[in-house]
């Protein structure tokens, strides 16, 4: 459950210029979770995320390289909304 925006928030949201057809080509994808400008504005701010920022897997040392890793690693940022609570996994 999310906390609702206060009538200042949804203002200053009306006021945001966003353009989702510039955002999509700057992103090189064709489509988005949000396509009109209120939903896509709205969206960072109220709903929670998670950024996946890097990954590595495999072998990088000397001598010789299997398909098989023993590690992989993630670099993960979640973005929580002010009334979410995490569960264990």
């Amino acid at each position: 459950m999310m906390t609702p925006l206060t009538k200042e928030e949804e203002r200053l949201l009306e006021n945001y210029d966003i353009d989702p057809e510039a955002l999509k080509s700057v992103l090189g994808v064709s489509a988005l979770k949000h396509s009109d400008k209120k939903s896509l504005a709205r969206a960072p701010l109220t709903e929670p995320t998670c950024t996946i920022d890097g990954l590595h897997a495999g072998y990088a040392g000397n001598g010789a390289k299997t398909i098989v890793t023993s590690r992989a690693f993630a670099n993960w940022i979640l973005g929580l909304c002010q009334t979410s609570r995490l569960k264990p996994f």
